[in-house]
């Protein structure tokens, strides 16, 4: 079973293939039927045919990159996790800028694969630049890392209400391992709302299903599905993850 600790903030499904994420492991009818469930919500209710549009786009995504990721780990015949995340970040770059090449047809890969060799360089191309997008977010050196952080602790409480605990409790637990008042959850939820809607919602989504399947005594459908969720039922060990998640992505 995959240790916390090898999990980056923003996915709640292990990565094996250093760069890309690993695809959860179900059928190919489970994931159609998923996407076509999200296109037939789109047709009946077409003022939210956009949000489920973008569901579409994000698990589809996740799917591609997923298998695409296992191809090229055998193609090039590399150990990620061994190999390439101990090479200097300037080797990196250039080795993952000559693997864009070998993905067919990906929309942007020669300008992404560009602007890394770029950095080797010394210039920052603009599709590398950081956003200037006005948020509400105090700025910060980390602040990607401290929204993943924010949003691993907003899924979990969801997961863990939806099985029955009682909400004021949980966050009172959590507010109490990472220094904070439990006032601040809402105001999270509001900002991640805004700043990234997509992920929010998939992530809050997985964990109140899961959450429910749980608490109905429901077996788990997929070995990644049910490994989350025993990792989110090993509490002292998950909870310790997420404090350190929340201290690193708040240091200097």
């Amino acid at each position: 079973m995959t240790d916390e600790s090898e999990l980056p903030p923003w996915s709640p499904f292990p990565v094996r293939w250093g760069p890309f994420r690993r695809v959860p492991d179900v059928t190919a009818d489970e994931w159609l039927g998923r996407l076509l469930m999200y296109r037939e919500r789109a047709e009946s209710d077409p003022r939210e045919a956009g949000r489920w549009a973008g569901r579409v786009l994000s698990e589809g995504r996740r799917l591609f990159e997923g298998v695409v990721g296992w191809a090229l780990s055998f193609k090039t015949n590399t150990d990620h996790d061994a190999g390439f995340n101990k090479l200097p970040v300037e080797d990196r770059r250039a080795l993952f800028a000559d693997r864009l090449g070998l993905v067919p047809g990906l929309p942007g890969a020669a300008e992404f694969a560009e602007a890394l060799l770029a950095l080797n360089a010394g210039q920052v191309n603009d599709l590398l630049k950081p956003s200037q997008r006005p948020t509400n977010r105090k700025k910060g050196p980390r602040p990607y890392e401290r929204a993943g952080a924010e949003l691993l602790l907003l899924q979990w409480r969801a997961f863990r209400v939806a099985t029955g605990e009682r909400e004021a409790n949980v966050e009172e637990e959590l507010a109490d391992a990472i220094g904070v008042t439990t006032g601040v959850f809402d105001p999270w939820k509001r900002r991640l709302s805004k700043e990234m809607p997509e992920e929010l919602e998939g992530f809050l989504a997985l964990a109140e299903e899961l959450g429910r399947d749980v608490a109905a005594g429901m077996r788990i459908v997929g070995p990644e599905r049910r490994e989350l969720v025993a990792r989110w039922q090993r509490k002292k060990r998950y909870l310790a993850y997420l404090v350190e998640l929340f201290r690193k992505s708040r240091s200097g």
